[in-house]
């Protein structure tokens, strides 16, 4: 009797350590493939991990008009991500001394080689033309100039004033234009320069817009519109008759001995490489 319940007892001790070899084995494989799979994805991770590198770079402090000598205390030097660095990016304020700028910079703007140059080519026109443009002066009366509110890199609108037989018609002709000047005299490179007369204002064009500009000029007077800082839309019109406005059609009448538009001359001046 003692005998059989002595083989029953081992039978089961058998069949215990059995069971926890067995959950200890499978806890053994379990471990060893969570390692495994954490390897990979460490391994996968660091393959790709992007090393980011910082290049020192010249930076503006406060903002910079147009045409200013760049000096020391508007500058500061930064470290900024290399692959955000535009090719002519200036890195030591040894390269910006004596310097001017030729367009306006905001506050913590990259300095650029081609926003700057020497005095002489920064305050001459002909460098600070942008690339692909032309300048064409048109003159203007004071009143459709915005009464002298427009300035230097400011974006316009052109409107002409068609005087044409029977009704008169006003159509917007070129839309988001820069403004290089807008003075009372030929371009001095001084941008505070006093306007007492009719302005005349230096817009940067291409060569089809400054084309349209010297056709429409022999046939209408120009209205210069301001546009805000930053607007980008076009408008759809097709311009607008004084019929239209008035509610009805302009009946044909024998047309008056109106006087000629008088021919004004447009100055091109094409822009140099600046270097």
């Amino acid at each position: 009797m003692n005998r059989m319940k002595s083989g029953k007892l081992n039978a089961g001790m058998i069949q215990i350590l059995a069971a926890v070899m067995l959950v200890m084995a499978a806890m053994y494989f379990i471990k060893k493939h969570v390692q495994s799979e954490k390897s990979k994805v460490e391994a996968l991770a660091k393959k790709n991990q992007v090393v980011t590198e910082m290049a020192t770079v010249v930076m503006s402090k406060v903002g910079i008009p147009p045409q200013m000598e760049i000096k020391p205390e508007m500058l500061t030097v930064k470290k900024v991500p290399k692959n955000f660095l535009p090719s002519d990016a200036i890195k030591s304020l040894e390269d910006v001394k004596g310097m001017y700028s030729k367009m306006e910079m905001v506050s913590d703007e990259i300095l650029r080689q081609s926003k700057i140059d020497t005095k002489d080519k920064a305050l001459n026109l002909n460098f600070r033309i942008p690339a692909g443009k032309r300048a064409v002066t048109i003159a203007v009366s004071p009143v459709k100039a915005v009464a002298f509110a427009v300035n230097p890199h400011d974006r316009i609108d052109l409107i002409g004033l068609f005087v044409q037989e029977g009704d008169n018609k006003a159509m917007t002709v070129l839309e988001d234009i820069e403004v290089l000047e807008i003075t009372t005299a030929p371009t001095t490179g001084d941008p505070k320069a006093k306007r007492t007369a009719a302005p005349v204002a230096t817009l940067a064009l291409s060569p089809t817009e400054s084309e349209i500009v010297a056709l429409v000029e022999q046939y209408a007077q120009w209205v210069i519109v301001l546009r805000p800082v930053g607007e980008k839309d076009k408008s759809d019109s097709a311009g607008i008759t004084l019929a239209q406005v008035m509610g009805k059609e302009v009946v044909a009448q024998a047309p008056s001995a109106a006087p000629a538009a008088p021919k004004r001359n447009i100055q091109i001046i094409k822009g140099g490489s600046g270097k």
